[in-house]
């Protein structure tokens, strides 16, 4: 049986990696070293289906502020083909996605 729940965790992890790659790549962010951040199930469903500290975890690393580091992630994500719809910023720089249809078809599949 496949965990749908820890599927979307895990690509929501490996787009925010994927997306600070990239923003690293041209120069809007720089090299540090960061780790992936964890990404939970927020509390309150307003905030996404998954939340992600990444930008608040890689500030010090990065000496940027985590709102920035966020906006960087978000313009350089590719949803295109995941099981997300949106990523949104919130609060101080939290990354909240909200799942997409690719997710809930193959649930219902």
């Amino acid at each position: 049986m496949i965990n749908m729940v820890q599927n979307a965790k895990e690509q929501a992890a490996a787009l925010a990696m994927a997306a600070y790659q990239a923003a690293v790549a041209d120069g809007t962010l720089p090299q540090a070293e960061v780790k992936t951040a964890p990404v939970e199930i927020p509390k309150d469903t307003a905030h996404g289906d998954y939340a992600s500290s990444f930008a608040m975890a890689g500030a010090k690393a990065m000496h940027k502020a985590p709102r920035a580091i966020a906006q960087a992630i978000v313009d350089h994500m590719e949803l295109e083909g995941s099981f997300f719809q949106k990523v949104e910023i919130a609060g101080p720089g939290f990354l909240n996605f909200t799942l997409g249809p690719k997710w809930f078809g193959q649930v219902l599949s």
